[in-house]
C-alpha cells in the first residue's frame, strides 16, 4: 500500500506540477497585458510633468512676446520723439535748457543732484538727459555705480576723473593737502582733515585706483604725492 501511494504520487507530482505551471504561465501572460502600478504613476507622472511644462512655457514666451513688443513701441516712441526733437532747437524746452545749464555750469553733475537744484523729478530729468544726449549735447560718464553728465567734447578723460572726484568733499581736501605739501602721511591727513587713520586709507585706495595719488615708502611709513601727469589739471580745477 505504502509503495503503491508512493507510486501515484509520483505519477501525480509531474501533473500538479504542469497544472501549476500552466496556472502560473496564464496568470503572467493576463499580467502582460494589464498595466503595471509602477507603470501608470510613471505615465501619469510624465504626462503631468509634459503639461505642467508646455503650458508655463507657452505662457512665458506670450509673457515675453508682450514685454518685447512693448519695448520696441516705447523704443519707436522715443526715437520719433527724439527726431522731432533734433529738427527742431533741443533746447527750446525750458525744463530741458535748466538741465542742461546745469551740466554745463556743474561738469561731473550726477542725476540726484540735478533733479535736487532744477525742481525737477528723477524721471523728467532722465528723459531730458536721454534726448540731450542723443543730440550730441552732453555725454554721459559712468563712475562707482552713478551716472555723471558732462557738457559734449568738452573735457578730456583725466580731467573728468579730477571733476568727479572732487565732487566729494574729503576727496578734495585730501588732494589740497597733498598738494599743498602740508600732509603727505595717513597720521598727518587724519589729524589734519579729522577722520580716522583707517578712512584716510580708504580714500586714498580709491585715488591710487583712480591714478591722481602715488605712494612711495619712506622707512615704515608710506609717503602720498600727486601724479605728475595730473598735477596741472587738479591745479587748475582746484
Amino acid at each position: 500500500m505504502f509503495v503503491l501511494f508512493i507510486f501515484i504520487g509520483l505519477i501525480d507530482i509531474p501533473e500538479v506540477s504542469t497544472e501549476e505551471n500552466t496556472r502560473k504561465a496564464l496568470i503572467r501572460k493576463i499580467l502582460l497585458f494589464l498595466p503595471k502600478k509602477n507603470t501608470c504613476q510613471s505615465l501619469d507622472r510624465k504626462r503631468f510633468e509634459e503639461n505642467r511644462s508646455v503650458k508655463p512655457k507657452t505662457r512665458h514666451l506670450v509673457f515675453t512676446s508682450i514685454k518685447l513688443q512693448k519695448k520696441l513701441i516705447v523704443c519707436l516712441l522715443f526715437f520719433l520723439l527724439t527726431t522731432i526733437v533734433g529738427k527742431a532747437n533741443v533746447l527750446n524746452n525750458p525744463n530741458r535748457d535748466s538741465v542742461y545749464t546745469y551740466i554745463e555750469a556743474n561738469p561731473g553733475v550726477c542725476f540726484s543732484d540735478i533733479a535736487k537744484n532744477t525742481g525737477l523729478n528723477r524721471r523728467t530729468v532722465q528723459y531730458h538727459i536721454q534726448v540731450l544726449e542723443t543730440q550730441y549735447k552732453i555725454e554721459v560718464y559712468k563712475e562707482g555705480g552713478r551716472i555723471r553728465c558732462f557738457q559734449n567734447s568738452t573735457y578730456s578723460e583725466k580731467e573728468k576723473k579730477i571733476l568727479v572726484t572732487s565732487q566729494n568733499i574729503t576727496n578734495k581736501r585730501i588732494i589740497s593737502e597733498i598738494l599743498n605739501g602740508k600732509c603727505n602721511t595717513n597720521v598727518d591727513l587724519a589729524r589734519e582733515i579729522g577722520i580716522s587713520k583707517g578712512t584716510v586709507s580708504w580714500y586714498m585706495k580709491n585715488l591710487k585706483e583712480i591714478g591722481l595719488i602715488k605712494e612711495t615708502k619712506r622707512g615704515r611709513s608710506i609717503i602720498y604725492k600727486i601724479n605728475i601727469s595730473y598735477k596741472h589739471l587738479i591745479e587748475r580745477y582746484k
